[in-house]
């Protein structure tokens, strides 16, 4: 759709939709059958009414009118990388090289973790394939 709809619009679209769900999708595409949406609703309709206003409500909902917001995700400063202003922040330095060799002083050796108990140090028979 290339223009947005109005509340007003979408009100009528939806109205419609619970009416009579092909001529919903007829007006939400412009006036246009050449669509896939406007011959499911058909078949939909044909088959049940109910089946039909499903369908075209969840497209006009969830599809349709979604594309007319300005849908944006507002990120924080530290992923946009910008300020307030708009002018672009500093890169975030890296921590000191004295903070990384200390943390890692600080994390245990595999040894520590996996302390061997030589009473019960008995190999396993089984076979891995």
């Amino acid at each position: 759709m290339s223009h947005q709809t109005s509340k007003g619009e979408q009100f009528i679209l939806i109205v419609t939709a619970i009416i009579l769900p092909p001529l919903s999708i007829f007006f939400a595409k412009r006036y246009s059958l050449v669509n896939k949406e406007f011959w499911i609703s058909v078949i939909l309709t044909l088959i049940g009414h109910l089946p039909g206003v499903i369908f075209v409500l969840y497209y006009l909902l969830y599809i349709e009118f979604p594309k007319n917001r300005e849908s944006y995700i507002r990120l924080n400063d530290e992923e946009t990388g910008l300020t307030e202003e708009g002018e672009e922040a500093e890169e975030p330095q890296p921590p000191p090289e004295s903070i990384l060799a200390q943390h890692e002083q600080d994390l245990p050796t595999y040894e520590e973790i996996v302390k061997k108990d030589t009473a019960y140090d008995v190999k396993d028979h089984k076979v891995q394939h």
